[in-house]
């Protein structure tokens, strides 16, 4: 299937492992999606450069195939292969701040609880936090192995995000989950140090391959005064790209 008008939303920090090559998880908007279950993809290109890699807010284009090299196991609706014949192409112009509030628009009115993104066979959806959130470290020893014996960049210890978040029919509930999210890592990485988005802040979570009902953070977006009450937490959700 040939997706020809994509914008990244978010990426996971680079990832290697015994069998997979280092590549990056991306998850995209599908701005052709004629429903909304089609509205959120996840591919995950083999990574050799920065430069070479698309940046959130860029246009890409790519053909998706059920045939996924990378993660063979990963059988949800929403994730995608790519075809090795036909690489990304990455368009050079990124969203426009009026661009992206309606990508955060049709995001935020993508938004279900964890239950029903299990139920659907979701790999993305989109997690709302209710007043504060705070980053922890914890020790882990796979984290440790990682930092250890891997080329690639690997913090040595586990880095949750903590906080309460909206479930929709109005119950709050306690989340504690892994951030893999690249643009976090990376400041960590450089700065030594991590900070949140200070304004309207919320989550885009994608489910974890060997536990595929459980869900780690891959992005940590800031949305426009008003969108979260106005487009994720009413009612009914219908998508619209008016």
């Amino acid at each position: 299937m040939r997706f020809n008008n994509c914008v990244v939303i978010g990426q996971a920090r680079v990832i290697e492992g015994r069998k997979a090559k280092p590549h990056v998880c991306t998850l995209a908007l599908n701005l052709e999606a004629k429903e909304e279950k089609d509205l959120l993809i996840r591919f995950c290109p083999v990574f050799k450069r920065r430069s070479l890699f698309p940046k959130r807010w860029s246009y890409v284009s790519f053909i998706g195939t059920r045939k996924n090299k990378i993660h063979p196991t990963d059988k949800r609706y929403s994730s995608w292969g790519i075809d090795d014949e036909h690489p990304i192409e990455i368009f050079p112009e990124k969203a426009s701040q009026s661009e992206r509030n309606q990508i955060h628009k049709l995001l935020l009115g993508s938004f279900l609880p964890e239950e029903k993104l299990n139920k659907e066979r979701r790999s993305i959806g989109i997690m709302i936090p209710v007043k504060s959130m705070k980053f922890k470290w914890f020790d882990d020893e796979g984290c440790k192995r990682h930092h250890k014996n891997m080329d690639l960049y690997h913090p040595d210890k586990k880095l949750m995000l903590l906080g309460k978040k909206n479930e929709l029919d109005g119950r709050l509930k306690n989340f504690k989950k892994t951030c893999v999210a690249w643009d976090v890592i990376e400041a960590y990485r450089k700065n030594n140090q991590i900070t949140l988005p200070h304004n309207n802040p919320y989550c885009l979570i994608g489910n974890v391959l060997n536990y595929q009902r459980s869900w780690v953070v891959v992005a940590i977006l800031s949305a426009p005064d008003g969108y979260i009450d106005r487009y994720a937490l009413k009612k009914e959700h219908q998508l619209s790209f008016t």
